[in-house]
């Protein structure tokens, strides 16, 4: 009885656990595929370490100019919070010039690692095989 238990706690935990499915290179930058419960989720380490470094490079070059900017974008998005679609869209442009100024507002994929991406990206849907319990054995549903 506690073998039995056993796998279907292991089979449980495999539909809820992150299964890393691969990786594909875009360029100069690779996305992580993982699975997670109900859906994927896109590693985007490598395409976010340039921007990273480019804030750090205008910080250096000139601190007030990025400091009042993000201070904008601060203002804008507790005045966005409301019922203020001014502010709203005040705060996207905003978000959309410092994205701009960092190159990171978009990851381009090409080529074959688009229909890599694409099957990665199928595997993840919806939730694995569905885990049977033995009166539904017994009665031809579910996995039977």
């Amino acid at each position: 009885m506690k073998l039995i238990r056993a796998g279907r706690l292991a089979r449980f935990i495999a539909t809820i656990r992150r299964h890393n499915l691969g990786t594909i290179r875009a360029g100069a930058t690779n996305i992580q595929v993982t699975r997670i419960a109900g859906g994927a989720a896109l590693g985007l380490t490598d395409a976010l370490r340039p921007a990273v470094l480019d804030l750090a490079e205008m910080h250096a070059e000139d601190p007030g100019s990025l400091a009042s900017l993000l201070e904008e974008i601060w203002d804008l998005a507790g005045a966005a919070g409301g019922r203020d679609s001014h502010a709203r869209h005040e705060l996207d442009e905003r978000v959309a010039v410092l994205l701009e100024a960092v190159g990171a507002h978009e990851v381009r994929v090409y080529d074959g690692q688009v229909e890599r991406l694409a099957s990665l990206l199928w595997e993840c849907r919806g939730q694995q095989a569905p885990v049977s319990l033995p009166a539904q054995r017994r009665e031809g549903g579910a996995a039977a």
